[in-house]
């Protein structure tokens, strides 16, 4: 049975709590999951990819989402401790005493922000044994609370405990930057700013504890052009949209900007890529499931939807083909709650894992020649381009970076810093000749199938630039959030 969790406003009356979510794009399949089961829990939920409208302004909506919530759920990871956003709506809650409550989804370091906070353990099985103390947190009444206190003490007691000079050592810097005047620089409200940058100017009043985050909050200035690359006619860029409150997948003309739609349903659908005759489409899909993902096909001659992957408590995503069109390589969590490379036949069949690695293995593509797949995995502190044969062996990391895909003619690996908008870079398969191209920030990039150009993802919406990184050019604007972008033939 649903477990209603309601409160009482000033004036008596009775309402269901809402509960906002803040996160790296990196974890939606789990924020997703989540969602799902707080509200299959008598909550209310919001994150923005589920929620945002269609005209809306991104983070008024998102400001006026957390004035309305009672709680703020923060999922930590490396990339949204170290997010500016995710750090803002932190501000914002806290100001406007929302109680926060950390979930640890990746391990991670913590900053300021949440040493003195207990944070609740969700790694790996431990989300369904600590779910009951999600909804605990929530005020709500647990059905079956495990006996084991799994969640962690509050950080900074075990910074006391382990090292006591590191918070000495805290409290002499603090003083310092009040002393100098520095810290209220960094909290008064700023101008406006071009790009992606907005400031909050309704944080007013903070809570006693203070919070401070020492990332960088500049961001790129992103160049547009007036002159649109010409690529070939006979080829479309797929991506997905949440233009119609869900996620879609759509074709653009990266010559005209004439969109199309290719599959419009109810349910989240994405990360879909085209085989190599342009005939069939693979995406990942929750339809008939609000929590779990499994692997599509399009047919678009038939215009008819195949799964292949059989519907389990676990999930299945990134489907991309192999060059003969008839093996689809994609990654899973069916085993051991532990993400790893997988290859199937393209009617589902043969499925074979190729990965099992302690680490978390992600967005695998093959190479042109077929004899080999990148991937990335999280070694080494942090994500990494791996390389390796068809068949899994011979594993080697070419460098730091996330979400590769092979150039054409197989010589280049592209990719981006990070998972999130970061430098977009390419290097050679051996290694050699990293190199930065162009001046934008973006992920995902793809390069089209002449060599001639490139689409990536940048604040949400689909670009084009020449190989080289020059006349970048925007393909998709507005509020929704569009992105994995790839070539049709």
């Amino acid at each position: 049975m649903p477990i209603g969790i309601a409160k009482k406003s000033e004036s008596g009356d009775v309402y269901m709590a809402q509960v906002f979510i803040s996160y790296s794009r990196k974890d939606l399949s789990f924020v997703e999951q989540l969602a799902a089961d707080l509200k299959n829990a008598g909550l209310e939920v919001w994150y923005d990819v589920s929620r945002l409208s269609g005209g809306g302004r991104w983070m008024s909506e998102i400001e006026t989402a957390i004035r309305n919530s009672q709680f703020v759920i923060v999922v930590l990871a490396p990339e949204s401790v170290a997010s500016e956003w995710v750090d803002r709506e932190f501000m914002l809650a806290t100001s406007l005493r929302r109680k926060v409550i950390p979930l640890m989804y990746r391990s991670c370091e913590l900053t300021l922000n949440y040493l003195n906070l207990n944070y609740i353990d969700v790694r790996g099985k431990l989300y369904k044994r600590n779910f009951n103390k999600i909804l605990h947190a929530l005020g709500g009444q647990p059905t079956e609370v495990p006996s084991q206190n799994t969640a962690s003490e509050p950080l900074l007691r075990k910074i006391m405990n382990a090292n006591p000079a590191i918070y000495v050592t805290a409290l002499v810097v603090l003083g310092i930057l009040f002393g100098s005047n520095l810290l209220p620089k960094w909290y008064s409200p700023g101008p406006a700013q071009t790009g992606t940058e907005i400031t909050l100017t309704r944080l007013v009043s903070f809570t006693p504890t203070v919070t401070i985050t020492f990332a960088s909050t500049s961001t790129p200035v992103m160049p547009t052009s007036t002159i649109l690359p010409t690529p070939p006619d006979d080829f479309w860029v797929s991506y997905n949209s949440d233009v119609n409150g869900n996620r879609d997948i759509f074709l653009i003309d990266p010559k005209t900007g004439e969109k199309r739609d290719v599959i419009t349903d109810p349910s989240h659908d994405k990360v879909g890529t085209w085989s190599p005759n342009g005939k069939f489409l693979a995406f990942e899909s929750n339809r008939g499931s609000t929590i779990y993902y499994q692997i599509y096909l399009f047919d678009n001659d038939k215009g008819s939807i195949t799964r292949l992957t059989e519907p389990a408590e676990c999930s299945n995503w990134a489907p991309t083909w192999s060059p003969d069109g008839k093996r689809i390589v994609f990654y899973s969590n069916c085993e051991n709650d532990k993400r790893d490379i997988y290859l199937m036949n393209r009617d589902g069949s043969g499925r074979k894992k190729l990965t099992s690695s302690p680490y978390e293995n992600r967005f695998p593509v093959f190479s042109p020649s077929g004899n080999s797949i990148a991937f990335t995995s999280t070694r080494n502190s942090g994500d990494q381009i791996v390389l390796m044969n068809v068949d899994g062996s011979n594993e080697r990391v070419i460098t730091a970076g996330c979400s590769a895909n092979f150039s054409p003619d197989g010589n280049w690996l592209w990719f981006s810093t990070t998972c999130e908008d970061s430098d977009i870079k390419r290097i050679q398969i051996d290694g050699s000749n990293l190199s930065t191209i162009g001046s934008m920030f973006g992920h995902n990039p793809s390069v089209s199938p002449n060599g001639q150009f490139v689409v990536f993802q940048a604040d949400n919406d689909i670009w084009i630039m020449d190989v080289d990184g020059s006349n970048p050019t925007q393909l998709t604007s507005g509020s929704a959030i569009e992105g994995a972008p790839s070539w049709r033939p």
